[in-house]
């Protein structure tokens, strides 16, 4: 073989790893989940943040909210997974709920994706949205019940 024919394979060779490396790439972020707030604002006082979590100190379940920060902002078809890794306290009285929502760019609710726990203890809640909004935002709506904690939460992108 000649030098020239070895450097087009070797380059040629390289494209084609590099191409298929990165055709199912998945972006994933790991937010903490002292980065949620309340919903309702006169709740914020009793939204507890430590190092990473948040905890619902209010006696009774509360409404949060939690912000994704999204890179691929034209795709339409949703993520490849969600999570939300959470504590769930033995006093809790009511369910540990959550939706995944993709907002369009006015904020109305687009697709959405649920999950919910009712026992006892670390667990993650698991999210498949298979649509999303072009140039929307996601973010996690949950009912944090009492002396319950949300640790952290992932979003795999497309």
């Amino acid at each position: 073989m000649k030098a020239k024919e070895i450097l087009v394979l070797l380059f040629g060779g390289f494209g084609y790893i590099a191409m298929v490396g990165t055709s199912h790439a998945v972006d994933s972020k790991i937010h903490p989940g002292s980065m949620c707030q309340a919903y309702f604002g006169s709740q914020e006082a009793s939204l507890k943040k430590g190092t990473g979590w948040v905890f619902n100190d209010s006696g009774g379940a509360m409404w949060i909210t939690c912000p994704v920060v999204r890179d691929n902002t034209t795709n339409t078809n949703g993520v490849d997974v969600a999570y939300v890794r959470i504590l769930r306290a033995s006093t809790a009285s009511a369910a540990f709920d959550c939706t995944l929502d993709s907002r369009t760019t006015t904020g109305s609710q687009y697709a959405w994706d649920t999950a919910s726990y009712s026992g006892v203890g670390n667990t993650s809640l698991r999210f498949d949205l298979n649509a999303s909004s072009s140039r929307g935002h996601y973010e996690f709506l949950c009912r944090l019940p009492r002396d319950s904690a949300i640790i952290s939460y992932r979003v795999d992108e497309y």
